[in-house]
Formats: C-alpha cells, structure tokens, sequence
C-alpha cells in the first residue's frame, strides 16, 4: 500500500526551516512549512500529514493549542527537531518520550533526516498488503515457525531490510538475536557488504577505542602498524552491536558521536573517514530500566532504537520445538555418528515440556552432546540431561501469563477507543510509541476488525 508523504515542517528560525526544505528536496512538492503555532494548528485541520516535523521549543504542555494540534495529529508520526543545548533537559525529554517517535538534533545531517523520514513512511506502511514470506532462509537455515509472534517477526525482518535506519533487537540470550541480525542484513541492499559483528561486553574497557575506530602506526607503543576498526570495516554493510547495553558509558559517547555525523577518526590521526554503515543492536537488559539507572545514555538509545524487533524465548514457541531440533541436527551433521538414528519421541515429548533459560543455544547444545553420546543410536530422555520438570521455576508460567494479560488489555483498550492509538495510549498510561511498539511485541494488527475467532 503506497503512502502519500504529506510533511508539516514547523520552525521558528527562517535559515533552519530552509535548510531542513533543502534536505528535504526529494519531497519538495508534499512538504507544507510554517513557523508559528497557529498556523500550524490551520494546516493539521485542513490536511492530513504522514510525518510532522517540530521545534521541539515550540511545545508546551500547558498550551492550548499544543493539545488540539496533538488532537489533530493523532494519526500523524511526530519528529521532534531539538537543540543540542535541549538533550539534558528533563522537560524535554519528557516531552519527546511521551509524544514523538524519535528526534534530531541541530544541525543535522541530510543522511539522518532522510534516514527518519523513510523510516517512519515505512512504519505508515506496516497494514499494507505487500507481500511477504512466511519463511526466510538465513546462512543456509530455513527460518519458519507455527508461533504466531514468530511469524510476526520473519515480516518485520523483511520489512526492516527494505530501509537503512537503525534497529534494536530486544531478546533473552540464546534466543536467536544474532540471527535475526544476520537475517536483516541478508535481505537487505548491503547484503554484499560485510557484517561485522561485537560483544559489547568482550572488549577490554581501555582497548574500546581502539577496536571500534582503529589506529595509525605509533598511535601508542605497541601499534607498529595501521588497524582498522570494527566500524571502518563494515563500511558498505552492517555492524551488529552485540549486548550493546554493556557498552562503558565514556564509549556511548563515542559512539553517540559517530552515529550523528557516520565520521570516525583511527587513534592517532586528525582524518576524517566518512563510513556508510548500517548499525542493528541487541539487548538482553531492560534498557530503558538502564537509563533510570543512569547506566545507558538516553539520546544514544534514541538513536539506535529507531526500529525494534523483540525474538521471543523459546519457552513461549514450544511448538517450534521438532522443526528447531530437525534443522540444528541437520546443521551439525558432520558429528553425527556412524549408527545415530534420531530423536526419540519420548525425547522430543520431553523437549516440549522443558522451559528452556538457556534459549536455543541451549537447545542446540543439548541436542548436539546428546547426538555424539547417545548409546542406541537414539537420543532417549537421559541423553539430554534435562532438570526434573518439577525443578522449572514456577516464574515461567508467572511470565506467560503477564504476557497474555498485556495482550488482553492492550485489545480491549483499542476496542473501547475505537482503534484510536492516542486515546488508548492514554487510557493505558503509556506513550503513542510505547503503545505502538507493544502492539508490534504481540503481533496486535492495528485494524480490529481482523480479531475476530483469533
């Protein structure tokens, strides 16, 4: 489904507005500009836009005509334009977390702002009729499922390949995040380009710098010749930013930096190096716990969250399980023993029943010390040295049916607002975004007519 991208630019400062126009070149003839509030205000009234640009100095909880141009905006993806001076503001960072999508800083680069604008044209599309695959094949897997939260996430994947904006990657470890990384990058343009991935967590705190940027030759005494970094390397394809919530603060800066203006410098030099990347994170930490926390920058999270993809635990995809244990033994075949025969169904009963903490990666690892170690040539209930089930800690089926409450009440919220996203947003307590990203966590299609028997 083709969406029309009606833009609204609001900024008081006449040489910005023309600029962010200049930018915005490629939309010339669906951009409508204006500098007050009020005439603003007009032109939500009597338009529909996609996406609304805003100085973010405009905004005022306590005005009037904030709240009927919020009204008028309910369907509309709202960008907030910000000075750099703003990010430490508590305001203002209220303001954006409860009404814009994500924000920019000034000055920004074309790079970025057209980063945005296609991104959230692609979000405008997300009840479109494209067509898209069931099943996706990834480093040789066939990646399907019988989960509907899966199959969920095989769209998004495809969905979040066709642009270049940032994503994060919300999972328990071992359940699949780098997959779905290298998924990403596969079907996307830079799919002949590298992929690049980092353990956040792996790298020595006083060698952060250097891996990511590189160094000259005599940067420091043991750098006897040039190196380049990660993010240099992955120059025309994707870097996955492994566990990026155990990123060092003093290094999210870094990083902050690179990402607003894609520059890098090698220790050692006063270069600039322009780098065309693509950055998908992954996370097994509560980040927005971490930014209360003070442990993860917000204006960082802002920027690498601008798509979210969540891998759900295996726990709750058991149904997944024979179609899992047929494609790891099929990708380790080369230790499969001479007599091995396969999964008893016992075994694979047993399987189902386990809550698996360890994700996949436990899985695989169970399966493949049974497969080598089995006697029979089948693998029985014991190969896989599986706690008693009476061991599960009873938290999973506390888990699961916190899940199934959020989904209902998240339902029933959008039923009762008329499928109104602000309204239900505010019934909920949540933000517009919060709301839109759980939506996507549960699968929840937006138009409720298709509920029906589900």
């Amino acid at each position: 489904m083709d969406v029309i991208p009606n833009l609204l630019l609001v900024y008081r400062s006449d040489s910005v507005r023309m600029e962010i126009s200049e930018n915005l070149s490629s939309y010339q003839k669906y951009l409508m500009t204006t500098d007050d509030m009020k005439s603003a205000l007009n032109l939500t009234q009597q338009h529909p836009f996609s996406i609304a640009l805003f100085e973010l100095k405009l905004f005022d909880n306590s005005n009037t005509i904030f709240h009927r141009i919020l009204e008028s905006l309910q369907d509309t993806h709202l960008v907030a334009i910000v000075d750099e001076k703003e990010n430490g503001d508590p305001i203002k960072k209220k303001l954006i977390h409860d009404h814009f999508f994500t924000f920019l800083s000034i000055p920004t680069s074309p790079r970025d702002l057209t980063s945005v604008i296609e991104t959230l044209l692609w979000m405008r599309r997300f009840n479109g009729k494209d067509h898209y695959d069931q099943s996706i094949i990834v480093n040789g897997r066939k990646l399907e499922s019988e989960n509907p939260r899966v199959n969920t996430l095989i769209i998004a994947i495809q969905k979040t390949a066709r642009v270049d904006a940032p994503v994060l990657i919300h999972g328990e470890t071992g359940a699949g995040k780098e997959l779905v990384a290298r998924a990403i990058h596969h079907y996307s343009r830079r799919s002949n380009g590298p992929f690049i991935t980092v353990n956040c967590g792996a790298i020595p705190r006083e060698l952060m710098q250097s891996a990511f940027f590189g160094y000259e030759r005599g940067a420091f005494t043991d750098a006897h010749q040039r190196h380049i970094g990660h993010i240099e390397s992955a120059s025309g394809g994707t870097l996955f930013l492994d566990e990026i919530g155990d990123l060092p603060f003093d290094m999210q800066v870094c990083l902050l930096r690179f990402l607003e203006n894609h520059r890098i410098q090698r220790l050692g030099s006063h270069e600039d190096i322009d780098v065309d990347v693509r950055i998908v994170s992954a996370t097994h930490v509560d980040m927005e716990e971490a930014i209360s926390n003070g442990e993860f920058r917000e204006d960082l999270y802002y920027r690498i969250n601008v798509l979210s993809l969540c891998v759900p635990p295996l726990r709750d995809r058991l149904e997944d399980i024979e179609n899992l244990v047929d494609s790891i033994l099929m990708a380790h075949s080369d230790d499969r023993p001479v007599n091995f025969q396969g999964v008893s169904e016992a075994a694979m009963n047993l399987m189902k029943q386990y809550h698996w903490p360890g994700n996949i990666r436990e899985l695989s690892n169970r399966l493949r010390r049974a497969m080598i170690m089995c006697r029979t040539g089948w693998i029985e209930p014991d190969d896989l040295a599986l706690p008693l089930l009476s061991e599960a800690p009873l938290t999973i089926h506390i888990d699961k049916v916190r899940e199934q409450a959020e989904k209902r009440t998240i339902r029933s919220a959008l039923v009762r607002c008329n499928n109104n996203i602000s309204s239900a947003a505010k019934e909920l307590g949540v933000s517009r975004v919060t709301l839109y990203r759980l939506m996507e966590k549960h699968g929840i299609d937006r138009d409720i007519s298709h509920w029906h028997r589900r």
